[in-house]
Order: structure tokens, then C-alpha cells, then sequence
């Protein structure tokens, strides 16, 4: 994966998890975080995308 594509996934898994972290407080759902869990783990990929997603929630709870 050349650079620029790892930097655009990691901006989409980012946006993914800004989305998610509203839904979550909106709806007062953090059970919506487990469910995004287990798709990762269902899908068995693990990259730029769900990189920048944790990397987004790591941020918000800091």
C-alpha cells in the first residue's frame, strides 16, 4: 500500500469514528462500539482504515 492510499484510509477510518462517536453520544449507544468490533473481526482486515478509527477514539478519550 503505497503512502498516500495508507494516509487516505486512515483519514476515512478517522471520519468513520467521528460519525460513530456522535451516533454513540446522540443516541446514548456504546454498545454501538462492540458492534463495530466484531465486523472488524468478522472481516479480517486490520489497516489504514481501522488504524485511523482507533486512532480518532484514542483521541476522544484522552
Amino acid at each position: 500500500m503505497e503512502r498516500s492510499e495508507w494516509y487516505q484510509g486512515n483519514c476515512r477510518g478517522r471520519d468513520l469514528a467521528a460519525s460513530t462517536i456522535a451516533s454513540m453520544r446522540e443516541d446514548f449507544a456504546p454498545h454501538m462500539l462492540g458492534q463495530v468490533v466484531r465486523k472488524i473481526i468478522e472481516r479480517g482486515e486490520y489497516g489504514a482504515e481501522e488504524v485511523g478509527f482507533f486512532q480518532r477514539l484514542g483521541e476522544q478519550l484522552l
